[in-house]
């Protein structure tokens, strides 16, 4: 979708804009309409085309802008803001605004880029410098363009440039050792280049969101790895990467820092009102944004209100968002809609309502690479009308507020790699949501070392009558991976109320991955694990989770149907229930081959009296007998004499060896008849 808006500058004598939009304007966001008169300052610069002072009054013609003036840089010339300006209703940019690089306060209503630039540092001569830009005033229509106020919008060939000096800090690590209650020093994975005085946040380590902690750093080591904080410490938190059978789970505890020297906030007044700034970057404008700090951001419930958004920008390469902080913000954090190739990496989000990271929000954003970000504590926006799966009947959404994610994506087509979800509060970690659709198979290594913890429901138990899709890892919805394979590679999950993974689709494959100290293990319909851990409990014993269910569960689901799931290479490990099914259909072919269990009570659970589905353990490794076993619902027709009734079970166990099965399909079952057909066992019968 394109959408551009024209500034049509009226006779020389008139303060009055006309703004037209194009036709192809969304209606939704613009409206055709005269603007308030404001007294506009336009520079009238000696040279034209030369740069000029903001302060030198020649540069205005006379006088330099005064508070409450709305303030236009006129295209082909260039301003250079040198001194703190007055509060401003708003700053129209259709030349070049740079700010000179001392400590700077900016105030305004909005700042407009109209085939401008506006530029605080540069990508090779970042800012060194203080600067923060206040965005003022209430949710009022400020300009007639249909976008409220408190806003910094680009587009129709605007330009938006800003690159703090602390994009060379580290943006987030994790601990290297334990660290406890009353303690006023945290030990990290690797030396930081933080200040005395930053503003650090803590992430917690077990199902409790609220155990997440904030800190000011008091000093730092020589060494850089060792920072003294305060207050001291209040929770626990897990420090080590503990080893499990061999395989080694990585529960350290992220440390994201929140203070950069370019500040974006929405006044004080945002704290009650809950609106915030925003950004939007448009069709035609661009926008390059790293090492800057976004808080009192985004309009609590409004759409298209957020922190750092690109709204329908079509094609973006070369833009990004980079090593910047956003936090205790209104609604969601970095957002790319309708945008593609954007590159959103090593940002930290802390303390936001609804999705956090949104990667693509109808299937439209595709090229769009999320790397090494770390999204703490979301919260669901309880009364929102827009749901993911409001009734059995209906899965159509465009928002999906009900089930937030971290990182929430409607289009597989794009990367997702090296990012860490955690501690939302009735949220999931990853979201890939089916609403949207995947017109090309994701490219390998699409979804690729993730991590996912302590994501929270207070939902309680599993209620067959109704999704309970917050708490969880990851989900991966219905529709996604049926045409195009979906892979899911090393991905860790633990401490999630809930369950470390839901997966749906035929075409989902959750490989190499490990699942740890979740409610349960995983969900799966139609979906593949392989090479998978999966381990009830750990050393980790934070605010730990109630095991309801078992390492691998069959739950009832929409839409109804027969469900197959393929289990492969498996280590299934302190858990006493392995396999639970409460849905009364798995296909025969539903297969579990090289399984390790070191349970040996209750493997199988088959929980459904009307279960008419067998499971098919092709080697007898579940049991460790070495016979391949058929596990079938109690009153199953097939049942032959061999079959005895395993209580633990509570299904019938029978030797495969007696079973023989033929399947013939087409695809919609258009094929016509094959004719009559006759099975004969090896015996000849």
């Amino acid at each position: 979708m394109n959408s551009s808006i024209r500034i049509q500058r009226l006779p020389h004598d008139s303060n009055d804009l006309l703004l037209k939009p194009s036709k192809s304007t969304p209606s939704s966001l613009f409206v055709s309409k005269a603007v308030s008169l404001f007294f506009l300052f336009v520079a009238t610069l000696p040279v034209f085309g030369q740069s000029a002072l903001w302060s030198d009054p020649t540069t205005w013609g006379g006088s330099v802008p005064a508070a409450g003036s709305t303030v236009t840089i006129p295209a082909g010339q260039t301003i250079i803001l040198d001194i703190d300006p007055p509060a401003l209703t708003g700053i129209r940019v259709e030349g070049t605004l740079e700010v000179q690089d001392r400590d700077v306060l900016i105030e305004t209503g909005f700042i407009l880029i109209n085939g401008g630039t506006f530029r605080m540092g540069k990508a090779s001569a970042p800012f060194m410098s203080r600067g923060t830009i206040t965005l003022t005033g209430d949710s009022a229509d400020a300009t007639g363009m249909g976008i409220g106020n408190k806003f910094i919008l680009v587009y129709d060939g605007g330009t938006l440039e800003l690159h703090g000096h602390r994009k060379d800090a580290v943006a987030w690590t994790q601990l290297k050792q334990h660290a406890s209650p009353g303690q006023s020093v945290l030990h990290l994975s690797e030396p930081v280049n933080w200040r005395v005085g930053d503003k650090i946040v803590l992430a917690p380590s077990g199902t409790a969101p609220q155990h997440i902690e904030e800190f000011t750093v008091t000093g730092l080591d020589a060494s850089g790895d060792l920072i003294g904080i305060d207050p001291p410490l209040i929770r626990q938190h897990f420090g080590k990467v503990e080893m499990v059978r061999g395989f080694a789970v990585d529960m350290r505890a992220e440390v994201g820092l929140l203070t950069r020297d370019i500040v974006i906030q929405g006044d004080s007044s945002s704290l009650l009102s809950r609106v915030g700034g925003h950004i939007m970057i448009m069709a035609g404008g661009s926008a390059r944004v790293e090492g800057v700090e976004f808080r009192r951001m985004g309009w609590f419930g409004t759409a298209a209100r957020y922190p750092l958004h690109w709204h329908f920008s079509g094609d973006s390469d070369g833009e990004y968002a980079k090593d910047n902080s956003i936090h205790h913000c209104f609604h969601r954090g970095i957002v790319t809609h309708g945008s593609n190739n954007i590159r959103v990496e090593r940002n930290v989000l802390f303390d936001t309502w609804s999705h956090g990271f949104v990667v693509s929000e109808e299937g439209l954003a595709t090229g769009n690479e999320y790397i090494d970000n770390l999204g703490l504590l979301i919260r669901r926006i309880e009364n929102m009308d827009d749901f993911a799966f409001p009734d059995p009947e209906q899965f159509g959404s465009s928002q999906a507020e009900r089930h937030p994610g971290v990182f929430w994506s409607t289009n597989p087509n794009n990367l997702i790699r090296g990012n860490h979800a955690a501690a939302s509060f009735n949220g999931i970690g990853f979201f890939l949501d089916g609403v949207g659709s995947a017109i090309l198979a994701p490219a390998p290594g699409s979804f690729t070392d993730n991590v996912a913890h302590s994501n929270y429901s207070d939902e309680g138990g599993y209620d067959r009558a109704h999704y309970r899709t917050k708490g969880w890892g990851l989900f991966v919805g219905e529709g996604l991976g049926d045409d195009n394979p979906i892979i899911i590679d090393n991905f860790l999950g633990y401490k999630n109320t809930l369950g470390g993974a839901w997966l749906e689709g035929a075409g989902v494959v959750l490989k190499n991955s490990i699942l740890n100290d979740n409610g349960s293990g995983v969900n799966i319909q139609s979906s593949t694990l392989d090479e998978v851990v999966l381990i009830g409990r750990t050393d980790n014993n934070i605010a730990p989770t109630s095991k309801q269910y078992g390492a691998i569960n069959v739950f009832s689901s929409f839409p109804h149907g027969t469900k197959r799931p393929v289990i492969q290479n498996l280590d299934v490990l302190r858990f006493p229930v392995m396999f639970n099914i409460e849905h009364e259909n798995v296909d025969f072919m539903s297969s579990i081959q090289r399984v390790y269990t070191d349970q040996v009570l209750e493997n199988i659970r088959i929980d459904r009296t009307d279960f008419q589905g067998a499971i098919v353990d092709l080697r007898g490794e579940m049991r460790g007998t070495g016979k391949p076993t058929l596990w079938f619902g109690r009153d199953y027709p097939f049942a032959v004499s061999a079959c005895s009734l395993d209580t633990n079970a509570r299904a019938l166990s029978c030797p495969a060896n007696k079973y023989g099965w033929l399947e013939i399909s087409s695809d919609d079952y258009t094929a016509p008849g094959v004719g009559d057909l006759e099975l004969i066992d090896a015996s000849g019968a």
